[in-house]
């Protein structure tokens, strides 16, 4: 069972590939991943950028994608590496 429906849907439709052609990024080649997070409690934005910075502490972290620690109860994630070239 994947919980709420409309969430689900949420969320993975921010990750959809036709989502991520609008980003705008920075130019530089590398990895970039974006992050998708559906809570079904209040999340303030400082909180999640300390979960995200808590994740990912070196390069090789991009890559891996690792889980983001400290979000609420029942909060799902999803992400997606996107590798930039010139």
């Amino acid at each position: 069972m994947r919980g709420d429906p409309a969430c689900d849907a949420e969320v993975e439709g921010l990750l959809h590939p036709l989502a991520y052609r609008m980003a705008v990024l920075d130019g530089r080649a590398g990895l970039e991943r974006f992050y998708a997070v559906c809570s079904p409690a209040p999340l303030r934005y400082e909180d999640l950028t300390k979960s995200v910075r808590a994740a990912v502490r070196r390069a090789e972290d991009v890559r891996k994608g690792p889980g983001l620690p400290g979000l609420p109860k029942g909060a799902r994630q999803v992400s997606l590496l996107v590798e930039k070239r010139p």
